[in-house]
């Protein structure tokens, strides 16, 4: 995964999840995309369970690499949610793999701009799914299981990892 500081996104200053990232996230549960609830860390510690809470006005459980996990503050930005949705809507279908959870080297995942997807399709597909993430704004690249990026073609490719901003 893509090293680096990165800001986290906060909740608001009361601990609730901010109205934006809310709405952002029941319109994304909305759209038909889909959620893995395959958890590197342990149930109920997945993609699923992360957009339900923030849909819910609950805080998301954050990880760390060491898979210690509890809500901290931080929630997915809001434009990073309206994104996957646009790109739902854009007729692409994916399952959302990770977004605040999971084990990630130094990821903008435990900062909320960070989310790892599974296009359906052929690899070419996957190609499309990334230009069309890239066009949103933010950086899309496929990774293979190590998390090195690799060309989307690649045999070893298993997901896009998509940093926004």
């Amino acid at each position: 995964k893509p090293s680096g500081s990165v800001t986290p996104v906060p909740s608001t200053s009361t601990g609730g999840v901010p109205a934006d990232v809310k709405a952002a996230a029941a319109e994304l549960l909305g759209s038909g995309a889909s959620f893995s609830t395959s958890a590197d860390c342990g149930s109920p510690y997945h993609a699923s369970q992360n957009v339900r809470d923030m849909a819910n006005g609950t805080l998301p459980a954050v990880c760390s690499k060491s898979c210690s996990c509890a809500p901290n503050g931080t929630v997915v930005d809001a434009r990073l949610l309206r994104g996957l949705t646009t790109l739902k809507n854009a007729g692409f279908n994916f399952t959302v793999t990770s977004l605040l959870t999971g084990k990630h080297d130094g990821s903008s995942h435990y900062a909320g701009r960070g989310a790892d997807i599974v296009p359906a399709g052929d690899k070419a597909r996957w190609q499309q799914v990334k230009d069309k993430l890239n066009s949103i704004g933010g950086r899309a690249i496929c990774e293979n299981t190590s998390g090195a990026s690799v060309e989307c073609s690649a045999s070893g490719v298993d997901h896009i990892h998509w940093t926004y901003p």
